[in-house]
């Protein structure tokens, strides 16, 4: 596994990028489809403000993501990642949406 440079997500969280790989991707793949069947419905209507912001195709493109597998951030928008920090009062804001 490479590790790359860490990132700074909107100010609510610390990540250390990873790069992706074939297995890397085909393991989040099949987790996906496997899982997704077994998603609670209300995961598939929130739509994260950050993702309004971003061009029109890729827009849609991430909305439909999250209408069939509740998560933009699937398939080939997978950017694996390991989360160093977060901040808590951000998160618990983000739920009040």
């Amino acid at each position: 596994m490479k590790i790359g440079e860490t990132k700074d997500a909107q100010g609510s969280y610390g990540m250390l990028g990873v790069a992706n790989t074939p297995c890397l991707q085909g393991l989040s793949d099949a987790v996906v489809n496997a899982t997704s069947p077994f998603l609670d419905p209300s995961a598939k209507s929130y739509i994260p403000s950050w993702v309004y912001s971003l061009p029109p195709a890729e827009r849609d493109q991430k909305i439909a993501l999250i209408h069939e597998f509740g998560s933009p951030n699937v398939f080939g928008g997978f950017e694996p990642h390991v989360t160093l920090v977060g901040d808590s009062e951000s998160s618990e804001n983000m739920n009040e949406s």
